[in-house]
């Protein structure tokens, strides 16, 4: 018997396009649960809106034209690196024959929003973190208002792009704790990924935003020049969370985890005394890192870290800079 689908409406339906910019890791499998999305879905749903997500990494490309058609969503959300943005053309295609608005949002939505409306061919482009423009933006829809003075929304009017200036930067602890429920975890319960990450885990951040430089990245372009540090009694709500939810491993997705030292240890210090059998993952730069620290890490789970040493070599270096 073929199951039933949901009938419930949406106001949102965040979509993940397949990917193109994965390389070998997507001829084997892995894929680590889109946590921005769920982000974003909580936030909706926690101001009175209903949002879901669709995950063409791990959900078959067929279900989705059947979602948008008995969900309804007022607005398709899409995200992507500078490839996949053929893949999320396609899709904005395929929501402006079902005649749903669409909103890009991420890294290269952020860097080149006027490109990206004219090569997406969507209707709104986020600049910047999402949860602010996006629920103003949903709310403008619902109502059937005016959204042209939304902070950090781009959009076409007469042929020509509009691009808003960005509000500002959210406060962190004011996002809810994500709802993981949100996905089905048991999508993302296999496949291989790096070594000390096993597949079937889950993704958390404890801050957005780095103090670093670096110009290859994308990351203050997204979230501005300075770290927001989310509260360390959030983020242990969140651990605890995430155990009972079943959870094996934590990765944690900040831009460099170690940054204060005395929230690794709180964090570690947790993990050893509350959930011996999770281990965990981060990112790191090398020169905040000391015997300490690794230990405390060590002993509470940690099998990986991931550190950026792009290069010996200066000439390489001074290539990428």
């Amino acid at each position: 018997m073929a199951e039933k689908e949901d009938p419930e409406k949406l106001d949102v339906l965040l979509v993940r396009p397949k990917a193109a910019s994965m390389g070998v890791f997507k001829a084997i499998g892995a894929s680590q649960p889109p946590i921005n999305l769920v982000y974003l879905a909580t936030w909706l749903n926690v101001h009175g809106f209903r949002a879901a997500i669709y995950d063409l990494e791990v959900q078959p490309a067929g279900g989705l034209r059947r979602k948008l058609g008995y969900s309804a969503p007022l607005l398709v959300g899409l995200t992507g690196m500078t490839t996949d943005i053929p893949a999320i053309k396609e899709l904005c295609l395929l929501c402006r024959e079902l005649k749903i608005k669409t909103v890009v949002g991420g890294a290269h939505a952020t860097a080149l929003p006027a490109e990206t409306l004219e090569d997406a061919l969507c209707d709104h482009v986020i600049i910047g973190e999402g949860e602010k423009p996006l629920l103003e933006l949903v709310t403008a829809l619902k109502k059937g208002a005016d959204f042209s003075s939304i902070a950090g929304l781009a959009f076409l009017r007469g042929g020509a792009p509009v691009l808003n200036a960005r509000g500002e930067p959210l406060d962190i602890d004011s996002l809810p704790i994500p709802d993981r429920k949100l996905l089905d975890k048991e999508l993302y319960s296999s496949g291989y990924t790096t070594p000390g990450v096993p597949a079937g885990g889950t993704v958390m951040f404890t801050s957005r935003g780095c103090p670093y430089r670096c110009s290859f990245c994308a990351s203050q372009v997204i979230n501005g020049p300075r770290v927001r540090l989310r509260g360390m009694d959030k983020v242990l709500r969140e651990v605890d969370e995430i155990a009972a939810l079943g959870y094996k491993h934590i990765t944690v997705d900040d831009d460099t985890f170690a940054l204060k030292k005395s929230r690794v240890l709180e964090f570690s210090a947790h993990l050893s005394r509350n959930y011996p059998g999770l281990t965990w993952n981060c990112d790191a730069r090398a020169g905040e890192l000391d015997e300490e620290m690794l230990a405390a890490m060590k002993a509470s789970g940690c099998r990986n870290i991931a550190v950026g040493a792009e290069s010996g070599s200066q000439r390489v270096l001074d290539g990428i800079n």
